[in-house]
């Protein structure tokens, strides 16, 4: 049945998705675990090159994370358009 094939797709779609959010989640905890929460995440320096996360730029999970910075305001109206 046509129905049936359309199910079992959608199926292995949500559970390859929900499975790649798991592993990626767990890096994540488990860097920042590591090396400190987002709020105290120190970066490893040319001067201290052992102390903090040593990734460099997106690579580091906490600085992925914050890119795009959804804290700032980007000028969404505040009253309907």
């Amino acid at each position: 049945n046509k129905s049936e094939k359309m199910t079992e797709r959608k199926w292995v779609w949500f559970k390859t998705m929900k499975d790649n959010f798991r592993g990626v989640l767990g890096q994540y905890q488990y860097h920042c675990q590591k090396y400190g929460p987002p709020d105290n995440h120190p970066f490893a320096t040319r001067k201290n090159p052992d102390q903090g996360c040593p990734l460099i730029g997106k690579q580091c999970p906490v600085k992925a994370d914050n890119t795009p910075n959804y804290n700032d305001d980007y000028g969404y109206p505040a009253e309907p358009v």
